[in-house]
């Protein structure tokens, strides 16, 4: 429900807000580190075969996810009407110039500013808590704690386990 509100409560009408949601949206629904945001390429998102390619930070593992519906339309209105022109091939860009690549720790001030601009109290507000959100939520939907490692990128249960709070 809070990450639902706080994705609503993102205003789409202007390129910040498109950007905003479009990254938040992404680490929400496909558990996405800021370093795997931040360096996402216009080349990794492949629209015939449906996919999304993410170089894991971690451990420099190739993870093809299916591109759902909801996300490539979500991507797809960010890229034409919220993305700067330039050469960079980062689909994440700064707004400002210079227009440059999104580094991590802006991924991690945007979700701040979007958690304070929700209202939402939160304890934790940085990016990474939609990573944990994310987990929780395939659990919830009765997702193996294998496949929840295999698609947050953990070599090991005990990683899987941290983010989903089991002993």
């Amino acid at each position: 429900a809070q990450v639902s509100t706080l994705l609503g409560s993102i205003d789409r009408s202007t390129p910040d807000g498109l950007r905003d949601f479009t990254v938040l949206y992404l680490a929400a629904h496909y558990g996405l580190r800021s370093c795997e945001l931040a360096q996402l390429k216009l080349e990794d998102v492949d629209w015939r075969a449906g996919t999304v390619r993410i170089i894991q930070t971690k451990t420099r593992n190739n993870l093809v996810l299916p591109l759902m519906d909801e996300a490539g339309d979500v991507l797809c209105r960010y890229l034409r009407e919220g993305r700067p022109d330039t050469e960079y091939r980062e689909v994440f860009l700064t707004r400002v110039a210079p227009i440059v690549p999104l580094c991590r720790g802006s991924v991690g001030n945007i979700m701040k500013l979007r958690v304070r601009l929700s209202g939402l109290k939160l304890r934790s507000a940085g990016a990474h808590a939609l990573r944990h959100s994310f987990a929780h939520h395939l659990l919830r939907q009765g997702v193996s704690m294998k496949a929840i490692g295999d698609t947050l990128g953990h070599r090991r249960p005990s990683s899987t386990s941290v983010y989903l709070r089991l002993a």
